[in-house]
């Protein structure tokens, strides 16, 4: 059984273009990406570390994806997830996904 995690746990992992549409979705919604790892997640470890800090520069898909590659080379045995921060409504996290989990 694998661990459920945020959006889309319910469904098989998603491929990288699947990613990539996500990536686009965050974006066009004027969302920050941010990307998030966690040696041990789950319900009673709900600290997240931030890789960097939020893409506040208007990333591209291709930078965000390189910055997800970055965290996964970084910390192997960590999941990552990706965070789509709205900072104009409350300043929340709209959608979170993991978008890599450890072999």
């Amino acid at each position: 059984m694998s661990l459920r995690l945020e959006t889309f746990s319910f469904l098989p992992p998603l491929t990288s273009e699947e990613v990539r549409a996500q990536i686009g979705y965050i974006l066009d919604q004027g969302w920050l990406p941010i990307v998030e790892y966690s040696e041990r997640p789950g319900p009673d470890e709900t600290l997240w570390h931030w890789w960097k800090l939020p893409m506040l520069d208007s990333p591209t898909v291709g930078d965000v994806v390189a910055e997800i590659e970055a965290c996964t080379d970084a910390h192997p045995g960590a999941y990552v997830r990706l965070v789509g921060f709205d900072p104009t409504v409350r300043q929340r996290a709209r959608t979170a996904l993991v978008v890599h989990r450890p072999r």
